[in-house]
């Protein structure tokens, strides 16, 4: 399960990851969400257009927050919207995988 702490100041977005599941293998893991932003783990946590690059193998940059500049606060917030989906598609996509669902809790964090 993936909790990450997403913040909009104007045009630019700002990520934390809170929490990062064990599933996920640190410095190969590739999920891609029906809205095309892929979530991986490969070095250190970045946004980027396409990307939630989440932790990796650069564990001294866990607890960094990244920013992500956009060119209006409109495409912040668009931005923003698709980002959570691809978060939730994926800690949805562990629900139908686990057959009890009950030690599974979904959560995104959001402060705007």
């Amino acid at each position: 399960m993936l909790k990450i702490k997403f913040w909009r100041i104007e045009n630019v977005l700002l990520m934390k990851v809170l929490e990062q599941g064990n599933e996920i293998k640190r410095g190969d893991f590739k999920f891609c969400a029906s809205n095309g932003i892929k979530v991986t783990s490969i070095s250190s946590p970045e946004l980027t257009p396409a990307f939630i690059n989440i932790r990796g193998r650069a564990k001294e940059y866990d607890d960094s927050i990244v920013p992500r500049e956009c060119i209006n606060a409109e495409e912040a917030k668009a931005m923003l919207a698709r980002y959570i989906e691809a978060v939730k598609e994926y800690n949805t996509s562990l629900l139908r995988k686990s057959n009890d669902k009950d030690d599974i809790e979904i959560e995104t964090v959001i402060a705007e």
